[in-house]
């Protein structure tokens, strides 16, 4: 079996095909034929579209604002050193 693992920056997700939208998310298929290069196409176009539309965490120039102190950071080495 095949699958496909999508990883933004912070984390990773397994590439589902819905079957039909008004199914739960349980029905959505995950594993596939490795011998099927359809699949395999759809999967790098979906990355390609992510990637085109800048779908994914940039960790070294992300922003954000300590909770406890309000001090602005820049990036995951900030983060993790403050």
């Amino acid at each position: 079996r095949r699958v496909f693992v999508i990883y933004d920056g912070i984390h990773y997700d397994a590439l589902a095909f819905c079957l039909n939208e008004a199914l739960p998310a349980d029905a959505d298929v995950t594993q596939f034929s490795p011998k099927d290069d359809l699949v395999l196409e759809k999967a790098r176009a979906v990355c390609s579209e992510q990637h085109k539309k800048k779908a994914f965490t940039d960790t070294s120039n992300f922003t954000l604002r300590c909770l406890v102190c309000q001090a602005g950071l820049k990036g995951a080495n900030e983060a993790q050193a403050h």
